[in-house]
């Protein structure tokens, strides 16, 4: 059921109902984030693990504060990246009315304020955050438009067309310095650096023990899960990948960056010009169409760790841990 009523989506959400909604990233699949029954009819859809939280949406930075804690530096970063692919993991406040069953059973939560402007319509009339992972079956690609949802669940579907950045949020842990980046995506790590410009790093005995780097990446996976993302076997289509690929074999499709290889019968470009931004926004729409395609696998050119092509290669690598190990090696 796809429809473009604003309204109509905010009644199916207030009764308490779980309704695909468009953000600036990629579809979620949203409901109540204070209410509990939505938040399992959330994880019941997705056959979600329960230990993988989920993130909470919320109008504005101002509305996050009887939930979590907030220190300098993630207010800094807030407040000068949202609306936007930012999303911040913090410490519960002892009045937060957030359910346990949407922070994996932990005393953190992940939450962002996105800026589709459907969303934020959305947000606005109700009395409190969205819990909204992305609007597919645990594990398998991201739906960017709503037809990819359509795909995958038997949901209400609010289309708001294409998803400008076409990858999920970048997730950081907001409770310690240095950064640490939890999963990489539609804010580049030179974004954030930018963003970070004229703030006065804090003192470390304000945080959890730590030097170094301002930024680093340490997706933690001998701790629990903090936040979507973290799951090795993630982002998966329905065809094995094989990466970094230099030549096409039989039966193979090509997801091309640059000039394609020759020999492919189905090439789906990511971006002709060589450009990871272009290349992000276009990833999943690419991996859907050739997960329909005639290709028995897929064969995944060589994308540099630059840019949004650090967060491009996480989520390459994740759908390829879902198959055998070979089909990860060119």
């Amino acid at each position: 059921m796809i429809f473009t009523d604003i309204n109509r989506a905010i009644n199916l959400l207030l009764n308490k109902e779980v309704v695909a909604l468009p953000t600036e990233t990629v579809y979620g699949l949203a409901g109540l984030g204070y209410d509990e029954q939505a938040v399992q009819h959330i994880y019941a859809l997705k056959n979600r693990p329960q230990h993988n939280p989920l993130i909470l949406h919320y109008a504005c930075l101002e509305d996050t504060r009887t939930d979590v804690v907030w220190t300098p530096w993630a207010q800094h970063l807030a407040a000068a990246c949202w609306p936007g692919p930012l999303t911040l993991v913090l410490s519960l406040t002892p009045t937060s009315r957030i359910p346990l069953a949407a922070t994996g059973g932990l005393n953190s939560a992940a939450i962002r304020v996105p800026s589709h402007p459907m969303i934020q319509n959305i947000l606005r009339a109700l009395p409190g955050p969205l819990a909204a992972p992305s609007a597919n079956l645990s594990g398998q690609l991201s739906p960017t438009t709503a037809a990819h949802v359509a795909k995958d669940l038997d949901v209400p579907i609010l289309d708001g067309g294409p998803c400008v950045y076409g990858l999920e949020s970048t997730i950081l842990d907001g409770r310690t310095w240095p950064i640490n980046i939890l999963r990489p995506g539609a804010l580049s790590v030179e974004d954030i650096s930018t963003l970070l410009l004229g703030f006065q790093e804090p003192s470390v005995s304000d945080y959890a023990p730590g030097k170094g780097d301002a930024i680093t990446t340490n997706p933690a996976p001998d701790i629990k899960v903090l936040c979507p993302g973290q799951l090795l076997a993630h982002y998966a289509p329905k065809k094995p990948l094989r990466l970094n690929a230099t030549h096409i074999k039989d039966g193979e499709g090509l997801l091309a960056f640059g000039p394609p290889l020759l020999g492919a019968n189905v090439c789906v470009q990511l971006s002709l010009e060589g450009n990871t931004t272009q290349a992000a926004a276009n990833l999943f729409a690419a991996l859907h169409q050739l997960d329909q395609s005639a290709c028995q696998t897929i064969a995944v050119m060589p994308i540099p760790q630059t840019g949004l092509g650090c967060a491009i290669n996480d989520r390459l690598l994740r759908a390829c841990a879902a198959f055998a190990p070979a089909t990860c090696s060119v």
